[in-house]
């Protein structure tokens, strides 16, 4: 019997290409607000606290068990600031909040989760380079793509709370494993100027999804050794700043 996997965010550019891959391997399920409700696929918000807590109340009443939880979520307001300059204090507070709130609230339940079925766990969390380092905003240049403040600072807490949750656990003899992947730029849709940008900068190419899926699936096969670790996906290139 296979074990079993939850992907949070399954829809996203990670989260899609993660599902099928470990699908081979895992019997997968789900959670995305993108999805239509079917046999291990959940139609939820994830941005609200409420949805996130009841899941995983039902997960445990069912004794559904998960040999790892991955949460590839990225929360996007609708009002989406590409220049910190342009975001007030006002707003940087609602960003702050409406980015932050679903990260912890995934990490608590996931948490409370593991304590209700009395079994060992593991949480995976999908952050960034840029929760680590600041971007050589020299491969923006020509382009019309930014990397918002909010995107660092929320990736930043990303990593923090990991740790914190990590050494909670390992304080109060709690089994249950925290890591947080945190790779480089992804290619996607970008343009061309961005992606020489890119390799001009910082001597190496772009990381592709699957790339990232298999260094994820290390990761899942030994919870302990990257137990409280930030787990960096550069593909050799040199983050200075």
């Amino acid at each position: 019997m296979k074990k079993k996997i939850l992907i949070l965010g399954s829809e996203g550019l990670i989260g899609s290409d993660l599902s099928i891959f470990l699908s081979d391997k895992y019997e997968v399920f789900k959670i995305d607000i993108r999805l239509k409700k079917s046999k291990n696929c959940f139609k939820i918000n994830l941005n609200k606290s409420k949805e996130v807590k009841k899941i995983f109340n039902y997960f445990s009443k069912k004794k559904i068990y998960f040999h790892s939880i991955i949460n590839s979520i990225y929360p996007k307001r609708k009002k989406f600031y590409k220049n910190f300059i342009d975001l007030d204090e006002k707003n940087f507070q609602k960003d702050l909040i409406f980015h932050i709130t679903p990260f912890y609230s995934i990490l608590l339940n996931s948490y409370n989760y593991y304590c209700n079925i009395k079994k060992k766990g593991q949480i995976i969390n999908l952050g960034s380079i840029y929760g680590l380092k600041i971007p050589n905003f020299k491969i923006y240049k020509n382009t019309n793509i930014k990397s918002p403040i909010m995107y660092s600072s929320s990736k930043a807490a990303l990593s923090i709370m990991t740790k914190y949750f990590s050494k909670w656990c390992i304080h109060n003899n709690k089994n249950i494993c925290f890591s947080c992947v945190n790779p480089a730029g992804v290619k996607d849709n970008q343009s061309r100027t961005f992606q020489k940008n890119y390799k001009k900068i910082y001597q190496a190419e772009m990381l592709s999804k699957r790339f990232v899926s298999k260094k994820i699936l290390k990761v899942i096969k030994d919870p302990q050794k990257y137990n409280g670790k930030d787990i960096m996906i550069t593909n050799g290139a040199i983050l200075k700043h």
